[in-house]
């Protein structure tokens, strides 16, 4: 079961990713380049740490939606 969540996590990562990436060329004009290079600023590195947690929540959900069942 922890390799279906861990799958569910990396899934909603890579669609988040991927909408992000098209904001960042269409709305905000920016190059791929542009946008890996705010990852090694403070806030991309907070950026980065928060999407981990996202990537990593379902793990962290699921223990405590078997219980409540």
């Amino acid at each position: 079961m922890n390799g279906r969540a861990f799958a569910i996590g990396l899934v909603a990562l890579i669609l988040q990713q991927v909408a992000d990436l098209a904001v960042g060329f269409g709305l905000r004009g920016m190059t791929l380049s542009d946008q890996l290079a705010h990852f090694v600023t403070p806030a991309g590195v907070i950026y980065a740490a928060t999407l981990v947690i996202f990537a990593l929540m379902p793990l962290i959900c699921m223990p405590r939606a078997r219980r409540d069942t």
